[in-house]
């Protein structure tokens, strides 16, 4: 046969091909697909009450929730395949103890009460239930840890790609804004907590110290002084027989003009009637003191501290009500006030090392804004949270990092 035909012949065969290809190819993409279906869909799968749940409700509500979360389950698996067989027996071990108690800490472990195993276990087995695994299947948990160790090592790579290529500032940024809120390590202090403002008010002003800050005075905390000329205190000072500046029922305690002496019972002055003439700057070792015997006088129950004591033997403080971890306290919805107050307004983490004695904030702030102060407001009335009052006189810090 001729050459030239049998070409022609190959090309329009291979032409006939393709056209049968293509119209088999567009038939299978556009041809019905099977649908899943329930088998009978009216039927009530479950009666709560006067509520009736049919089985295809239930399959539909499945559909939107769970169906969602397999598929982006699934999803993750395929991205990031180069990671999920890379982890040991023990690091999936390690990180399921972590998951379902919340730390690896063995004593912390230990010690959990038979109660609150029964709690850890039903968040752990609702945790991967919420994920779409299933708790009784080991495969399943260890395919639920596979995924989250395998995001966790993509994300940390990624970053530390664009760290070093010094890539995405917005991220770099974000990166290190929450390792300075997460990571700020341990502080020593002796912390006082009070149930109010006025409770504060009154066991500072019993021990004779004053709890505002002063406008125009010096941060740090003040004892109340009252020095009235021995010839003033028969009351004759201003030639009518008053006494403590009550001349007309005024209270002012100071020298205003008209004679009158100033009022020494602490109890009844204003926020601003403190002034530097009736106050004095306390140091360093006079706070630490009556931290000491405020703490003494608001608990009893507790050992009592030494009122000798000096900073330095302070860092030897080994007893959990002095030392303070960020992470530990944040993470507890009812401390994060008092880390808060701790580790940001006292900007420990700030401070060089010789500065972390309690000079540095004001000699034992109160409130974590030195009552007005701290944020650049001179109003001495304090500002204080609606429900709780914090006094902390720090001593040491340590910086996790």
């Amino acid at each position: 046969m001729n050459a030239a035909i049998v070409k022609k012949m190959s090309i329009i065969i291979g032409s006939f091909i393709l056209v049968i290809m293509l119209s088999v190819g567009c038939n299978f993409l556009t041809r019905e697909r099977p649908n899943p279906m329930v088998s009978n869909p009216n039927d009530v799968f479950v009666s709560l009450g006067g509520l009736s749940i049919s089985r295809q409700e239930l399959y539909e509500r499945m559909k939107l929730t769970e169906g969602i979360t397999h598929l982006v389950n699934h999803i993750d698996e395929q991205l990031l395949s180069e990671y999920f067989d890379t982890f040991t027996q023990e690091e999936i071990d390690k990180e399921i103890e972590r998951l379902k108690f919340g730390t690896n800490d063995q004593e912390v472990i230990d010690n959990l009460s038979d109660e609150q195993r029964l709690e850890v276990d039903k968040n752990y087995r609702m945790t991967l239930v919420m994920a779409g695994f299933n708790p009784d299947d080991d495969d399943s948990v260890e395919r639920f840890v596979r995924l989250n160790l395998s995001r966790t090592a993509a994300t940390r790579a990624q970053v530390l790609q664009d760290i070093e290529n010094n890539e995405n500032q917005t991220l770099m940024g974000e990166v290190d804004r929450i390792y300075q809120r997460d990571n700020r390590g341990n502080v020593t202090a002796i912390q006082l907590l009070f149930l109010s403002q006025a409770e504060a008010e009154s066991v500072y002003k019993h021990f004779g110290l004053v709890p505002y800050a002063i406008s125009g005075a010096p941060a740090g905390l003040r004892a109340f002084v009252c020095e009235v000329p021995a010839e003033e205190e028969n009351g004759e000072e201003n030639g009518n027989g008053e006494e403590n500046g009550e001349e007309n029922g005024e209270e002012n305690g100071e020298e205003n003009g008209n004679g009158q002496a100033p009022v020494c019972d602490i109890f009844k002055l204003t926020p601003t009637q403190f002034t530097e003439e009736n106050t004095r700057l306390l140091e360093p070792e006079e706070v630490l003191e009556f931290f000491i015997l405020m703490y003494n006088y608001l608990y009893p129950f507790r050992e009592a501290l030494d009122t000798t004591l000096t900073f330095e033997d302070t860092d030897a403080f080994e007893e959990d009500v002095f030392n303070f971890n960020f992470k530990d306290m944040n993470s507890n919805r009812v401390k994060q006030l008092a880390a808060a107050h701790l580790f940001d307004s006292l900007k420990a983490f700030h401070l060089p090392a010789e500065e972390e004695n309690g000079e540095e904030n004001g000699n034992g702030e109160e409130n974590g804004e030195e009552n007005g102060e701290e944020n650049g407001n001179d109003d001495p009335t304090p500002d204080l949270p609606r429900n709780d009052f914090y006094s902390v006189l720090p001593r040491r810090y340590t910086n996790a990092a």
